[in-house]
């Protein structure tokens, strides 16, 4: 009790200057927030969701963002790449994220059922094809949707953009230790939260103290702009947008709350219900990562693609985190409009 009590004073101070910088980072730029859709499962929850493309098209790309974020955390230079491309993108807020339901209950596989609901919305066309993708801690719900095996269309292909697994969602292969599958990763980053596994209460209360500071996290990003705008040429337009979209995103992700982060770190540091080696649908696999990610690392990629033997692995040189997302994403979409992979089975990967 003494330990809890000292660690609530600890933070009290970080607590009160965050919201000090939360009124000056407020008052700054507008956000222009994307159009959403919100649809409503079975059960009465309340799905949102972003779309782009051709809304016609059979073929169906699904998206799952990271932690913190939102389906707004998408450049207008990637938007603009999906109109008239014969592809429909579909970016839903996963749940407690953006203008989506915490449910406290959920599960990675959750992420299924949520999504078979949103589809079964749409009307889509009956011989729709799919594409599952993932970034950072999105990567195990696209997981979890592909399993979940029941859903409108055929689902062709699986992308992992810089995934986010740690050490405990599964077996630890014998060529792997906990040691090194986070070694090339900022000390400070969360997903160090394996060291936290033992005392979750921790996480929790932190996430519910310093909730501004991850509004306010993205100032940090724009100081380091000079250095890394290379990587964003052509993607991200100037600073402004730079810091918007960062800050949109964050600001969305805690609109119910801080429990929805908590709870995806809980996650992602517990035994999955199901083995990847074995439950994933028989569909080509790619992951991409960059070679300079900090957040979750060249080496963790190689863990998921341990754990996934049919995958395969791309790391691309001159890329981040995030950079590394929208770079592919504009990549990927024009190859597939101007026919370099197949349009008849949305298959876009050649083995």
């Amino acid at each position: 009790m003494v330990s809890k009590l000292f660690c609530c004073c600890a933070v009290l101070p970080l607590f009160i200057s965050s919201y000090l910088f939360l009124i000056q980072f407020l008052h700054t730029e507008p956000f222009e927030w994307p159009y959403r859709d919100i649809v409503f499962s079975k059960e009465g929850k309340r799905i949102s969701f972003s779309e782009y493309g051709q809304k016609s098209s059979s073929h169906i790309w699904v998206h799952f963002h990271g932690t913190p974020g939102s389906s707004i955390f998408i450049p207008s230079s990637v938007r603009s790449a999906f109109e008239n491309s014969g592809v429909r993108l579909i970016l839903p807020d996963r749940s407690g994220f953006g203008m989506s339901a915490f449910n406290k209950n959920r599960t990675i596989l959750d992420s299924g059922k949520d999504l078979y609901s949103l589809l079964s919305s749409l009307n889509l066309p009956s011989n729709c094809d799919l594409v599952l993708s993932g970034h950072s801690s999105g990567a195990p719900f696209a997981f979890g949707a592909s399993i979940w095996g029941e859903m409108p269309c055929k689902l062709t292909s699986i992308i992992l953009f810089a995934p986010a697994i740690t050490h405990l969602s599964q077996d630890l292969p014998k060529n792997f230790s906990a040691q090194e599958i986070y070694s090339d990763i900022e000390p400070s980053n969360p997903h160090h939260v394996k060291y936290l596994v033992e005392n979750m209460w921790i996480l929790k209360y932190v996430f519910r103290l310093l909730a501004p500071m991850f509004v306010f996290y993205p100032e940090s990003l724009i100081n380091d702009y000079n250095e890394i705008h290379y990587q964003f040429s052509g993607i991200i337009n100037d600073r402004t947008d730079f810091r918007n979209l960062y800050r949109g995103a964050i600001v969305d992700s805690l609109t119910s709350g801080v429990d929805s982060l908590w709870h995806d770190g809980f996650l992602l540091t517990q035994k999955w219900p199901f083995d990847l080696k074995t439950q994933l649908p028989k569909v080509p696999i790619k992951i991409y990562v960059g070679a300079q990610d900090t957040n979750t690392g060249v080496k963790m990629a190689q863990y998921t693609q341990t754990l996934i033997p049919t995958s395969t692995l791309e790391v691309v040189q001159d890329h981040t985190h995030d950079s590394l997302l929208f770079s592919k994403l504009i990549e990927i979409i024009k190859d597939f409009k101007f026919n370099r992979y197949s349009k008849q089975h949305f298959e876009i990967f050649d083995f």
